[in-house]
């Protein structure tokens, strides 16, 4: 028997069906290890990298200087607190002693002692004229933080009951511990003139000039024991 060609064609349909599916796996993969149609990052794994650093630098510096510096500088005649200013008026000596002399034993021709009393006239926070009694002088004092220096002063100690002069040079200062008391210094030469200036160098065996040192307390008469 002859074979037809439509008996042909139709005998090799079932393999060109065969050959077609053949190509294509199955859910559209290709059979040749072609892309799969679905796509990875990193073979799959998520990226979870997250900025985690916080700032946490605080800045507590606190400036903590004060500036306390005082001026308390308030002129020549400050005692330091306040200004003193001595009482006018009659001052007693409450204390007279010989702190070095040349001149001794002659303490009686000394020009001030215990119970003698001077005065104080125009007093200020700068200074006071203060008398010296047994010269017939006044000197002028400057004040200043609570201590005087006394101008030097020059005068006569008259001792004429024996005949004799004494020229005197004299040069005070000292210090208030408050209105109605003071301290001091005096540093004294006495020379002398006269006739019996000899004789007087013998009766005491010293030498002229000569010289004394004195220290001294003083009050004002108004709290004075010796007002």
């Amino acid at each position: 028997m002859r074979a037809t060609a439509s008996s042909i064609l139709i005998a090799l349909l079932p393999l060109s069906l065969l050959a077609c599916t053949s190509k294509v796996s199955p859910g559209g993969q290709d059979s040749a290890g072609g892309d799969s149609g679905v796509l990875t990052n990193d073979g799959g794994q998520a990226d979870t990298d997250t900025d985690t650093d916080t700032d946490t630098d605080t800045d507590t510096d606190t400036d903590t200087d004060t500036d306390t510096d005082t001026d308390t500088d308030t002129g020549g005649g400050d005692t330091g607190t306040s200004a003193l200013v001595a009482h006018d008026g009659r001052w007693f000596y409450s204390r007279v002693d010989v702190t070095a002399t040349s001149c001794s034993p002659v303490v009686d021709l000394l020009p001030t002692a215990t119970g003698s009393s001077y005065f104080l006239t125009g007093s200020s926070s700068t200074g006071f004229d203060k008398e010296i009694t047994a010269l017939a002088i006044t000197t002028h004092c400057d004040l200043g933080r609570g201590s005087f220096a006394c101008d030097t002063v020059k005068g006569d100690v008259d001792v004429s009951d024996y005949g004799v002069v004494l020229p005197t040079i004299l040069d005070g200062a000292g210090s208030l511990s408050d209105e109605l008391h003071m301290t001091g210094t005096y540093d004294i030469s006495l020379d002398c003139t006269g006739s019996n200036c000899a004789l007087a160098e013998l009766m005491y065996s010293i030498s002229f000039p000569c010289t004394f040192e004195l220290s001294w307390d003083a009050a004002h008469e108004s709290v004075s024991a010796f007002r």
